[in-house]
């Protein structure tokens, strides 16, 4: 059979090959056009100009982000991170009314505050420190609490084990800064997509944190608040606290924290609380699913959200990341799917030392060595 038979004959239900298998098509004219039609850039030339405008808008953060550097790096209390001494000083309030506590860390550019306690300093605690704005986001604190999660992720479960997140002044968050969203609305289609790419990114940071968060919820949580809500593991809230997605309101619309808020507290209640943009009481919130403890006052805050730590600390550290990734990675997949990669997950937890020490605890009826020694 001649080559010219076998390449225009076709297989039943297959186009025919223009050209022999194995032979290389040369390019011709329509790549050309068809990069024209682009503007003469390709995908990749358009990644690089968004990649490159999103590093010139954020601004880079204080050298005391090295204090998230695993223990090994973090200075001493009291060390400055250029290695000189600086006066002991006592870390601020955790919330409104709520009690400080030593630990490493200190603000960071003034828009974040990160302290460092519990057993072995494995305790974060993340504050937003804009109170005279409720908390609000702008670009640079989207910028910084981004980069600050993404160093926590790297540290190990033995040296990471909860974060808190929480909130300085009489809010805990009261969604984007109204003066960054004003100079928003100047910018052109593509730079807004931008600005509300860099907002997504810093949530998808915070969800994938693979020590369990626990939020420490009081005031008011409106828009971007409401999305640390959804990202979180455990939100504790003061029963006056007022919720709400309010960005209807303003004329745009909650779309961003979206697929966090709903895969937290279902589709039917983003369609009945989204559209409206009604604030409601820390009771409905803990009706919907998007909030699980709701107690009464700044000190029973404190407390329930040590209590909380508490929990997380008894659990093994690596049993503990590993039981929070399991939500995320069994959702979405079919039933089949999901019961071999449980399977497969549980095998291998059984196997680590960390197992055999609990195993070996409970028989002997003893706290498992991970467990913090009681005061």
């Amino acid at each position: 059979m001649h080559l010219h038979d076998r390449v225009g004959r076709a297989r039943p239900g297959r186009r025919p090959r223009s050209v022999p298998r194995g032979v290389r098509r040369e390019p011709d004219a329509r790549g050309y056009r068809a990069r024209r039609a682009s503007g003469g850039r390709s995908a990749g030339d358009r990644r690089g100009r968004i990649a490159d405008r999103d590093r010139r808008v954020r601004e880079p953060l204080s050298d005391d982000c090295a204090l998230l550097r695993g223990k090994a790096d973090r200075p001493h209390l009291g060390q400055d991170p250029s290695g000189g001494r600086t006066p002991l000083r006592p870390s601020p309030g955790r919330g409104a009314g709520g009690r400080g506590r030593p630990g490493r860390g200190g603000p960071l550019n003034g828009l974040l505050r990160l302290d460092r306690d519990g057993p072995g300093d494995a305790v974060a605690r993340v504050t937003l420190t804009r109170p005279e704005v409720h908390n609000a986001f702008n670009a640079s604190l989207i910028a910084e609490v981004r980069q600050v999660f993404a160093a926590l992720a790297r540290e190990g479960p033995g040296d990471l084990r909860a974060v808190v997140i929480a909130g300085d002044g009489p809010s805990f968050c009261a969604g984007a800064d109204v003066a960054w969203m004003r100079a928003a609305m100047s910018l052109d289609t593509e730079a807004n997509e931008q600005d509300a790419m860099a907002m997504a990114e810093m949530f998808e940071t915070i969800d994938t944190c693979p020590a369990p968060l626990i939020a420490r919820v009081h005031g008011v949580a409106l828009g971007g608040g409401m999305g640390l809500c959804a990202v979180s593991d455990l939100v504790i809230a003061e029963s006056g606290t007022r919720f709400g997605f309010t960005e209807t309101r303003l004329g745009i619309l909650p779309a961003v924290i979206a697929p966090f808020v709903i895969a937290k507290i279902g589709e039917s209640h983003a369609r009945a609380l989204f559209p409206g943009g009604r604030r409601f009481d820390a009771v409905r919130a803990q009706r919907i699913g998007l909030v699980h403890e709701v107690v009464e006052g700044e000190a029973a805050l404190d407390a329930a959200v040590e209590s909380a730590i508490g929990d997380v600390l008894a659990a093994g550290p690596t049993a503990a990341r590993a039981a929070k990734a399991i939500v995320r990675e069994v959702r979405g997949l079919p039933h089949g799917s999901s019961k071999w990669h449980t399977a497969r997950v549980v095998a291998r937890q059984r196997q680590t030392e960390e197992a055999q020490e609990g195993f070996r605890a409970f028989s002997e009826k003893r706290p498992p060595a991970w467990t913090p020694d009681k005061d």
